[in-house]
């Protein structure tokens, strides 16, 4: 470039902008249209990993006269590199994750903190996305069943009988069906059925007149309830909880104390989960408070079986009843990546208590530090298996800003937990009322994904 050009670029005049449109601004300001992702993560990491390390908080030996260890609270530490060192380096973008931990060792009689690193946490970046090894990935949200209550109906020589399906987010599936010779039975995890009078007599509702007067205000309750006593071989508590655990653990041997525990254990808080939305679903459907005093119960309790087994024997009995159409909206919800992320979390953290509880038992009783006894290999292995082998976790779609935009906002039926594609059938593929101004009832893929990934409406 000569002098002369130079000096005419410099002394040239700035040309004024000129606006074509009718608004120099726009007249809304624009939404982040990634924010759901960002949300469920910063809820993750404010609450979610919380939550998990609330149900560990004690771990103690089987015995509980050795060692008690429990997580005091966590810390989240900043990222060592930004997200454009990590995708130049070929590194993962996260965040050492480091817990504050205390052992009891009750035969020595001392007590030990220490701060210890258990995992490299990822971290998502501000438009929403995962620096995996340095290649970005997106965690598609899950479009899957809701937690909580759904009411069948299955039509037999003419008839309709109705049922019920408990699906909680933790443990066993309840399945309440109604026989065609109105026997009311149970299934757990769809193993062999039983009468449902035994899952009263479970529950501590031992009598049969305590059974009937929990349902006195409805009038066709005795008929089902005297068809299902006539099949129900226990007459008893003790025999109920033999009963239901012969028919879920067939074969093995079958005492009252062993089959108390199993039953008990089987409906904890431990292992069994509704969710809170599961229990605003239920509580929304029976008219019950949505808050206050026992809206964030999380478990089944006997009053919550009355209400099913009430509402089957009113539809059952209530000509042009429906039952619920689980391909709605309503019935389905998304799970986006926070709540994935943090099932993982949990699966990692039950391991390691379970090998902690393992290791308690068969070390010396002068151990007393607590980096001793925990092992963070099953939960950094869970962590990396979420973000590297899930079929959700995808390589983000990078042809142009567009295709990066509408592949965080895609939605997959598919994945743990959700459809299988070749068992999917066309209702669950088809366009619903439901979807319109939520779900694009266009945008899905042809061949066999079609109907399984859609994508969130503007």
């Amino acid at each position: 470039m000569t002098s002369n050009t130079i000096k005419k670029v410099e002394t040239a005049k700035v040309l004024p902008k000129k606006y074509f449109s009718k608004f120099k601004k726009a007249l809304a300001p624009m939404p982040n249209l990634v924010r759901d992702q960002i949300d469920s993560f910063d809820w993750l990491v404010k609450k979610g990993i919380k939550e998990v390390f609330d149900e560990f908080t004690e771990i103690n030996d089987s015995t509980g006269k050795k060692f008690k260890f429990e997580f005091l609270g966590f810390e989240l530490e900043k990222p060592k590199f930004d997200e454009y060192h990590a995708k130049e380096k070929k590194l993962t973008y996260e965040a050492p994750l480091k817990v504050r931990v205390r052992l009891t060792n009750k035969t020595v009689g001392t007590e030990k903190e220490q701060e210890l690193f258990i995992a490299d946490f990822p971290i998502m970046t501000p438009h929403g996305t995962f620096i995996i090894s340095g290649v970005e990935r997106v965690i598609v949200p899950q479009l899957a069943r809701s937690f909580g209550v759904f009411f069948t109906k299955l039509e037999i020589k003419g008839k309709s009988l109705f049922g019920v399906k408990i699906i909680p987010s933790r443990g066993a599936w309840i399945e309440i069906e109604t026989d065609i010779d109105k026997t009311i039975y149970v299934r757990i995890d769809r193993k062999r059925k039983f009468p449902v009078t035994s899952l009263f007599r479970a529950f501590g509702v031992e009598t049969d007149a305590e059974i009937f007067e929990l349902f006195k205000d409805n009038p066709h309750a005795k008929e089902y309830l005297e068809k299902s006593f006539a099949k129900d071989h226990a007459k008893n508590v003790g025999e109920s909880f033999v009963e239901i655990y012969r028919r879920l653990r067939d074969g093995d041997l079958a005492t009252a104390n062993n089959a108390k525990e199993f039953f008990i254990n089987l409906f904890s808080a431990e292992r069994y989960d509704i969710q809170k939305v599961g229990r605003f679903r239920f509580n929304s459907r029976f008219n019950l408070p949505i808050t206050g005093k026992g809206s964030d119960r999380r478990t089944l309790n006997i009053e919550d079986l009355r209400l099913v087994v009430d509402h089957i024997i009113s539809l059952n009995t209530t000509p042009g009843a429906e039952g619920d159409d689980i391909d709605h909206l309503g019935s389905r919800r998304v799970r986006y990546v926070g709540e994935l992320l943090q099932q993982k979390f949990r699966i990692g953290m039950a391991q390691i208590k379970r090998n902690m509880q393992n290791r308690m038992s068969t070390v010396d009783t002068d151990m007393t530090l607590p980096v001793q006894f925990i092992i963070p290999k099953p939960l950094q292995a869970r962590i990396k298996e979420f973000f590297t082998t899930n079929q959700l976790s995808q390589f983000m779609g990078q042809e142009n800003p567009l295709a990066e935009i509408e592949h965080l906002r895609q939605l997959s039926a598919l994945g743990p937990g959700g459809l299988n594609r070749s068992r999917a059938g066309f209702e669950v593929r088809d366009v619903h009322t439901s979807h319109y101004g939520r779900l694009c009832p266009i945008h899905t893929p042809e061949g066999p994904n079609i109907g399984l990934i859609l994508h969130l409406a503007l």
